[in-house]
């Protein structure tokens, strides 16, 4: 059995193909001609829409809102506390067949 010189991969392929050189070998790979990032971003500013303007207002408003709404739940706690807070019984049995309803069917 014969083996394969040292500087072919299959007896065909050269281990210096164009596809294996090492970075540096090409001036986009050195980073030539590739423009600075921030020089680019201050000459071409992005102009985003009015709709796109609302859209981050928005989001930005939700991600400000607090996931609890603490005044409703002191308000809730108070009145429980002084026993004004009643919830009907139907109400409470209607959230617990909706729950079972849930988990046996996955919707």
């Amino acid at each position: 059995m014969k083996r394969p010189s040292l500087g072919k991969i299959d007896g065909k392929h050269s281990l210096n193909h164009p596809h294996t050189k090492k970075t540096g070998d090409k001036p986009w790979m050195r980073g030539e001609g590739i423009q600075n990032a921030e020089t680019t971003f201050q000459k071409n500013p992005v102009d985003l829409s009015d709709r796109a303007q609302e859209i981050a207002r928005l989001c930005e408003m939700v991600r400000k809102t607090p996931d609890i709404r603490t005044q409703k739940v002191e308000a809730i706690k108070s009145a429980m506390d002084s026993g004004q807070y009643a919830v009907p019984s139907y109400k409470v049995a209607e959230k617990i067949l909706e729950e079972i309803r849930k988990e046996l069917t996955g919707f």
